[in-house]
């Protein structure tokens, strides 16, 4: 589930904007992640194999100057941000981000820039640019810019620590994983397989549309769902969005410009994922795929599919319906299982 969102940021990455004439509103398409999960739970690991094919850059710098990068002499010195442009720039361990670089990423995921102000006695001038970045500076400082999608990750669960935490999950898909121990024994003995990200290259889209019926679509579709308390009114707007952003990384991925509904509602299947995340509710990795497989299935059809036993799935899936996220259907004179999204 996580390297199939990752693989998702990194498309968005490869599009410039998606224009919605119902909102008379241009978004910015990035998908950005933030995943907490226990210590030891491999997502470092994950995350490391798409640096290693080209797709992410880890960045290993924690201070405001590292981040941007600094300016001397009328020069520009690189921050490492800029080694994640036209990819996904991963922060992993966010709490060891001095405060001043954890607010600039804020400006980033919302806005795609950055602004570093420092005093220096130069009168100079100065530009810099890469593909993906350019930075424009003066001697009160300089402005970075760069097209990034961003995935922040940390071990800490016990609720948000700061308000500029807050801030940045609010602009996040969020993922919150328990970790069992049959997960682990399952990974230790070979019993779990290694999932491979399978990511289709795609060209650069400058634009990709949201036509109004189906923008309407979704946001009726989100509202008659209503998985998150109704007083958490703001969160429907970040989600909303972020199905967007989804949904057209599927029309891309598909060599199209324009959103379907059909894309809207394959978007839709990751939408509980992204409320319990945002309420705080966990759900472990096999808990994440018998949810994904709960299609008008059998708890022994599922079994087979996500490679459990019967009694694993059907422990599973009593905890996916007690969340309501999952129904039981009459199918064929049996009992077959699907999710609220499709029912």
């Amino acid at each position: 589930m996580l390297k199939e969102l990752l693989a998702m940021s990194y498309v968005t990455t490869r599009i410039g904007e998606i224009v919605s004439p119902l909102h008379e509103h241009t978004e910015r398409s990035k998908l950005h992640i933030f995943l907490k999960a226990p210590f030891g739970f491999t997502k470092t690991t994950e995350i490391l194999e798409l640096q290693e094919k080209g797709l992410a850059h880890v960045v290993l710098e924690h201070t405001e100057a590292g981040l941007l990068g600094r300016a001397k002499g009328g020069v520009y010195y690189k921050g490492d941000i800029i080694n994640g442009a036209n990819k996904i720039t991963v922060i992993d361990e966010y709490f060891l981000f001095e405060n001043e670089a954890r607010r600039h990423l804020l400006t980033i995921m919302s806005h795609g820039f950055a602004k570093r102000t420092f005093h220096t006695f130069s009168k100079t001038t100065f530009s810099d640019r890469g593909d993906g970045w350019e930075v424009q500076g003066d001697q009160c400082g300089f402005t970075l810019k760069i097209n990034t999608a961003i995935a922040l990750s940390t071990a800490v669960i016990e609720g948000k620590a700061d308000a500029v935490l807050e801030m940045i999950q609010s602009r996040c898909f969020n993922l919150n994983y328990s970790f069992s121990k049959e997960d682990a024994l399952e990974i230790l003995t070979g019993e779990r397989k290694v999932e491979k990200v399978k990511i289709k290259k795609v060209d650069f889209v400058d634009k990709v549309y949201l036509p109004e019926d189906v923008g309407r679509y979704l946001a009726q579709r989100i509202g008659e769902l209503e998985i998150v308390p109704r007083d958490v009114g703001g969160y429907y707007m970040r989600a909303y969005w972020d199905m967007v952003k989804i949904a057209s990384v599927y029309a891309v991925q598909d060599g199209r410009n324009d959103v379907t509904k059909e894309d809207v509602d394959k978007a839709l299947i990751l939408y509980p994922i992204h409320s319990l995340g945002f309420i705080g509710n966990k759900l472990s990795k096999n808990e994440i795929e018998v949810y994904r497989h709960c299609r008008y299935k059998t708890t022994t059809q599922i079994a087979k599919e996500v490679g459990l036993s019967d009694r694993q799935v059907r422990r599973i899936i009593n905890k996916l319906k007690e969340m309501k996220l999952v129904k039981e259907v009459s199918l064929g004179g049996k009992t077959a299982y699907v999710s609220i999204i499709e029912v």
